[in-house]
């Protein structure tokens, strides 16, 4: 099946074709409608040399910044989301302690000094709360834990709304899922349908699948129908064969 008849057909079928795609859309709103959502909350830190340390430590701490990478800056991002900070940081929050911890990762930025916190949860007023307490837990950690080094707060920002689900996205999703299965059952109509008239011999591949009529094709038409002519006697002379065969039969006796 060529890609101009499929297009032709689907032109066709377009109201067919039109449903499901709606009918995808509606399964797929129904699908994310009662979803919890869920909440996101960045905080971003830089990581510098305490402002108090000796000229003689500042070239250590300034040569561990410089190796973006080194597993002490590693070990920095790794405290700021450790369960000491994690536990401090609900009870600074003000949460009940039956409450579950805020789901939070942090990575140190490829390339660079600073150490990105990801926080997510499905109550969002917790987890501003949470984004508030984070910023002073971690950098007395940081600072407790390390001589030369300190937490500088850079941004704590929030999307204005939820990350997920994503309704729109899932709609159009559903519907194009809609619409690829119609264009599926289309193409296999035409294949089939297409099967069957090269089978019977009696009309184009084209015609079937448009709905075009045979007398339209001319001689190509012609020259197939009467490829199916049977050479055989017309139904009013069987009895005058019938009653030759007789006489013929008679006179021999």
């Amino acid at each position: 099946m060529d890609l101009g008849a499929l297009l032709r057909l689907s032109m066709r079928r377009w109201l067919p074709l039109l449903l499901v795609s709606l009918v995808g859309a509606v399964a797929a709103w129904a699908t994310v409608r009662d979803a919890q959502p869920t909440y996101e909350r960045e905080v971003r830190f830089a990581v510098r040399p305490k402002p108090d340390i000796p000229p003689s430590d500042l070239v250590e701490a300034t040569g561990t910044l410089a190796t973006r990478e080194s597993p002490l800056m590693q070990t920095v991002s790794a405290l700021v989301s450790s369960d000491e900070v994690r536990t401090e940081v609900k009870r600074r929050a003000g949460l009940p302690p039956q409450a579950p911890m805020v789901k939070q990762t942090s990575v140190l930025n490829p390339g660079s000094n600073v150490v990105v916190v990801t926080m997510e949860g499905d109550d969002e007023s917790a987890l501003e709360r949470v984004g508030r307490a984070l910023p002073p837990v971690a950098s007395d950690v940081v600072a407790d834990a390390y001589e030369l080094l300190r937490l500088q707060l850079v941004s704590n920002s929030a999307p204005s709304g939820p990350v997920s689900p994503n309704v729109k996205q899932t709609v159009a999703i559903g519907a194009l899922l809609g619409l690829l299965l119609g264009l599926g059952a289309v193409f296999a109509e035409g294949t089939l349908r297409g099967m069957r008239a090269r089978g019977d011999g009696a009309v184009g591949f084209e015609d079937v699948l448009l709905g075009g009529d045979v007398r339209g094709n001319g001689e190509r038409a012609d020259e197939r129908l009467s490829s199916l002519r049977v050479n055989r006697p017309a139904p009013q002379a069987v009895p005058q064969e019938l009653f030759r065969e007789r006489r013929s039969t008679s006179s021999k006796r």
